[in-house]
């Protein structure tokens, strides 16, 4: 591998607590743009420095899943693979509000407040239960149940949640009953990261810790993930892509400059052909009528995400739309407001009081409707294509660490930046909702090797 100038200094700034007696936990930050070789790079040190202990791993499941094929399985784990491989006797379960038997006289909205926060604690920075009730406004008698499952968990006397494991191991390496120690600890994907695996990342003992991410690609505020480049005074870049034809960096740059970050800088090199493509959405709704378009002049086709996890919205909707009742709270604001009758479904379709997953969802079967189309004909025929792995459907949110030859972006997915565009934000919640939906539209383009279209709000 020949590395560029800008490898070539993080190399150097990796190689230097390695080789040295005296210098250890030292961290380092790669801000890596779409495409410029953070694994490459990555792949090349542990290959220039063999018989040395590291760990590469990762928020996203198949960017791990993807790492696996290069460093192998006993290097590259998940966040909770890794917390597994440290904690006794981990019997993993469900945590739900129906498994919360005790106190008995407790709602289920207050048994939900139980799972809900025992949830947020386990993934949260504190250690002490009592600075998170504090911080987070918890009433005592909610505080004690949230302790008792803790101490359940604990004792094993319940099965453990995946999170509750990420919190046990926090308390076991601050506490010193366990110790990790590495050679080399990779972390990609450093600007989507739960709080508590940011702490126990600094408790891991390793000579260097090398943080890689790209810092425009923070797309999951969503999930209330943290971002380790809000620690770092000095970063290194990386800003050469070798997936990107120069004609498509061209256009992105100035993009990300507008509405990301003026410093945003990448620079596309790639060349050759990829006959693989992909069609980019803003929601599975989307994915479900595009999926119905191709069922239609028959060309075959593969999903980012389970078939049955993109069409479950849209079938609970048209199962509730069909007089079924629905168990699960999501849905509750749409069987009421039909309970009430005062909105015809074209007016539900654009409420704002309801889901956008829910709107959209109403949208797509308005016109399924007019196009005598049934979303069950269409799961099952979806179900039982053949797959085809050179034609790839996903969310802009699915496709993160993916790379086609070709790529089209929906026309929902420029409507959503096109709206973001003309509005005005008034908080700091608007101007990140904006932001974020630009990010979105820079991690979708930004797969597409040499040739990108209907991408026209790059404009």
């Amino acid at each position: 591998m020949k590395l560029t100038n800008e490898q070539q200094d993080i190399f150097d700034a990796v190689a230097k607590p390695l080789n040295s007696m005296f210098e250890t936990n030292v961290v380092i930050h790669v801000d890596a743009k779409a495409g410029t070789g953070k694994t490459a790079l990555t792949k090349y040190i542990v290959d220039n420095f063999p018989g040395r202990s590291y760990i590469y791993t990762a928020f996203n499941k198949k960017i791990v899943e993807d790492g696996t094929k290069t460093f192998g399985k006993n290097h590259c784990k998940t966040f909770h693979a890794l917390a597994y491989k440290y904690i006794s006797r981990p019997n993993i379960g469900g945590f739900y509000p129906y498994g919360v038997k005790e106190p008995a006289y407790f709602t289920y909205v207050e048994k939900k407040q139980v799972v809900d926060m025992l949830d947020k604690y386990c993934l949260s920075r504190h250690l002490d239960l009592d600075d998170f009730f504090a911080e987070h406004d918890i009433e005592e008698y909610i505080g004690e149940v949230i302790l008792d499952y803790l101490e359940k968990m604990a004792n094993r006397d319940i099965p453990i949640t995946f999170n509750y494991m990420l919190k046990e191991l926090h308390h076991n390496l601050a506490s010193g009953d366990t110790k990790i120690e590495l050679d080399m600890l990779f972390v990609d994907e450093a600007q989507d990261l739960t709080p508590v695996m940011l702490e126990i990342f600094g408790l891991i003992q390793a000579d260097v810790k090398v943080y890689l991410g790209d810092t425009s690609q923070a797309i999951y505020s969503f999930l209330d993930l943290v971002s380790a480049f809000t620690l770092s005074t000095s970063t290194y870049n990386l800003t050469t892509s070798f997936r990107l034809s120069k004609a498509i960096a061209a256009k992105i740059e100035p993009f990300c400059q507008t509405f990301i970050d003026p410093t945003f800088k990448i620079t596309g090199v790639g060349t050759g052909v990829d006959t693989s493509e992909a069609f980019i959405t803003h929601s599975n709704a989307e994915i479900i009528q595009h999926v119905a378009h191709l069922q239609q002049i028959g060309k075959t086709y593969s999903f980012t995400k389970p078939v049955k996890d993109i069409f479950e919205v849209t079938l609970a909707v048209d199962a509730i739309l069909e007089g079924e009742m629905s168990k699960k709270p999501k849905y509750w604001g749409l069987v009421a407001k039909l309970k009430k009758g005062r909105e015809t479904l074209q007016e539900l379709a654009h409420s704002e009081e309801l889901d956008d997953d829910i709107t959209n969802s109403l949208k797509l079967l308005l016109h399924f409707k007019k196009e005598h189309l049934n979303v069950t004909d269409i799961l099952n025929k979806a179900e039982t294509d053949p797959i085809n792995k050179d034609y790839l459907i996903g969310t802009a949110h699915s496709v993160k660490g993916l790379e086609m030859g070709e790529v089209t972006i929906s026309s929902g997915l420029n409507k959503l930046v096109k709206k973001m565009k003309a509005k005005t934000p008034k908080t700091v919640e608007d101007e990140d909702e904006i932001v974020e939906a630009m990010m979105l539209y820079y991690v979708a383009c930004s797969r597409a090797k040499y040739r990108l279209i209907n991408a026209t709000e790059l404009t």
